[in-house]
Order: C-alpha cells, then sequence, then structure tokens
C-alpha cells in the first residue's frame, strides 16, 4: 500500500487517538485496508511503534547460557573460564543449580 500524506495523517491520528496501543494494530489496519504489517512498517518508519522486547515462556527476559554460567561462577567466586565447560548442560539444569547456590 502506498501511503501519501492524507492517508499518512489518518493513521497517525487513529494511533493517537487509541492510546498507541500495539493491540489496536489490527482494527487501524481494517480502517484503512491495509495489512497489519504494512501498518506497523509504516507507523515503525515515522518513528511510533518499536518492537514489543522478546520474552521467555515465564515472561522474563531470556539469559544465554553463558550468562548463566557466568553468574554461577559469581556466587561461587570463580573464575567464568574454569566453569565454561557448564555452558554444554541443559538451560534449566543452569538455572537450577544457579538458583539453588543462591
Amino acid at each position: 500500500m502506498k501511503y501519501d500524506d492524507a492517508t499518512t495523517k489518518n493513521l497517525v491520528d487513529l494511533w493517537r487517538t487509541l492510546g498507541a496501543n500495539p493491540e489496536q494494530i489490527s482494527t487501524i489496519a481494517k480502517q484503512l485496508g491495509a495489512t497489519d504489517r504494512s501498518i506497523i512498517a509504516k507507523l515503525s518508519q515515522l518513528g511510533l511503534y518499536q518492537r514489543q522486547p522478546y520474552k521467555d515462556k515465564q515472561g522474563n527476559p531470556p539469559q544465554s547460557k553463558a550468562q548463566l554460567v557466568e553468574a554461577i561462577a559469581l556466587v561461587l567466586e570463580k573464575d567464568p573460564e574454569l566453569l565454561e565447560s557448564l555452558e554444554k548442560a541443559n538451560k534449566w539444569v543452569l538455572k537450577l543449580l544457579l538458583d539453588n547456590l543462591q
């Protein structure tokens, strides 16, 4: 979809009127006859939409195995390089180990 000045102004007005809520993308798309992805792309280009940060299944920011091993090394007061082979372990096991050490 090509966004002319009038359509862009209408899009921005709708976005602000609906509270700049990402859940309203579908509503705006239907009103303008565009796809959700098109609306998101245009809002992003205008600097009005920012992607939601990724969360894991529990709703927490994700942690890499390396970060978990560093945290374990910090708790044990050891050099993280000594424990780097722990990165081969299951992430759930690393979290369990860290939780029990803290």
